[in-house]
């Protein structure tokens, strides 16, 4: 049986991916697990989240504020983080149509200055430095099985 809405308020990806990782924490906290739907739901968020919660409401909050635009087309940015004029002006359809380009290139500034997140949900500039793997350096085994010569070279 659907659960009935008393009222929404529109989030951004990012924020959702927040609310579903703070719902699982709670979750195994009580040896519970999320349901199928909530599973999938954060599954999604965290593969398309390109940035932070706290980046997004503040980049929504600052879009808003800045450049008039509506809410759901401040999150519609935040969701997606554009990288050219040509996809904010999709993004924005409506609104970027009485949007000078010197305008949205602002806009597009203002995204490019957002840290993203990598692959592993860790911000750019907070991810592990990786060691640099020196290929030479590692020992090869004295003994190299049958058939396995040619493969040396």
């Amino acid at each position: 049986m659907p659960k009935e809405i008393h009222s929404s308020i529109p989030v951004s990806i990012p924020e959702v991916r927040e609310m579903l990782l703070a719902r699982k924490k709670d979750a195994e906290k009580q040896m519970e697990e999320l349901t199928y739907m909530q599973s999938v739901a954060l599954d999604h968020a965290q593969l398309i989240s390109k940035i932070s919660a706290e980046n997004a409401k503040n980049l929504v909050e600052e879009l808003m504020t800045t450049f008039d635009i509506s809410d759901k087309g401040a999150i519609t940015l935040a969701n997606y983080m554009p990288d050219t004029v040509d996809e904010i002006r999709v993004l924005l359809d409506p609104e970027s149509k009485t949007m000078e380009t010197e305008i949205l290139e602002k806009i597009l500034e203002m995204l490019n200055k957002v840290p993203r997140l990598d692959k592993k949900g860790l911000l750019e500039e907070e991810s592990p430095v990786e060691e640099e793997l020196d290929d030479y350096a590692k020992e090869v085994p004295e003994d190299i099985p049958e058939g396995l010569e040619d493969l040396m070279d």
